[in-house]
């Protein structure tokens, strides 16, 4: 199966458009138009996506520097991916850092696993690679607190698999234009501890601004 029903380079500019209607890009489908326009505009939100050569460069340069666990998405260098995760695996004695691809297929993404592995069939697909991640580190939640592997293993294009207890945190941007601001952090805890159910059944109306803000970024990275 093919990752997109239009080419590739016609996705790749409606990503990088910020889904921006050209006649480029006249191949994709309204509905994949939207679903990608909220894609970016939730990792854009999140303070972990770097988008540009320059904003990708720096991370990777700054993930080096990161214990393990951290990690980030980024555009994808591969013409067949829109996005791509780096991590820090802190492993002594091999480079440090690991990166995977998410496939986009018919609108859903998923691990760029290898089609020869035991179990790649039945990876978990998602509407946003935010969901993707967020599943991906409660696993390794879980395998940390059972201390044993927790499927699924993910396996590289070579063959070499990998534990997720390595995915913890994402690597937030902290400079002064891109740091978190205090309305954001106040989303997450909120969205952490599922408030948004407990705070509709109050009495008190809650505004609708507020409603829609949080739902603008449904997560707690």
């Amino acid at each position: 199966m093919d990752f997109v029903t239009a080419d590739d380079a016609t996705i790749r500019n409606v990503v990088t458009e910020a889904i921006t209607p050209t006649a480029a890009s006249a191949t994709v489908s309204e509905d994949m138009r939207l679903s990608l326009c909220t894609v970016i505009a939730r990792l854009r939100a999140s303070g972990w996506y770097y988008e540009g050569a320059n904003e990708q460069t720096m991370a990777t340069e700054a993930l080096t520097r990161m214990p393990a666990g951290r990690f980030f998405i980024r555009d994808s260098t591969h013409l067949g991916h829109l996005f791509t995760m780096d991590f820090q695996t802190g492993r002594i004695g091999e480079s440090r850092i690991r990166s995977v691809r998410f496939t986009y297929v018919d609108g859903m993404f998923g691990l760029d696993m290898m089609p020869r592995h035991a179990g790649a069939r039945c990876v978990p697909k998602f509407r946003c690679p935010i969901d993707l991640v967020e599943y991906y580190t409660r696993m390794c939640r879980i395998q940390v607190a059972r201390q044993k592997p927790v499927y699924p293993i993910w396996a590289d294009q070579h063959g070499k698999s990998f534990s997720w207890r390595i995915l913890i945190r994402p690597m937030v941007k902290v400079t002064a234009e891109e740091f978190p601001s205090l309305k954001h952090k106040t989303r997450l805890i909120i969205n952490r501890h599922n408030q948004l159910i407990t705070m509709a059944s109050t009495t008190q109306p809650i505004p609708n601004q507020l409603i829609e803000y949080l739902l603008q970024y449904p997560y707690s990275l």
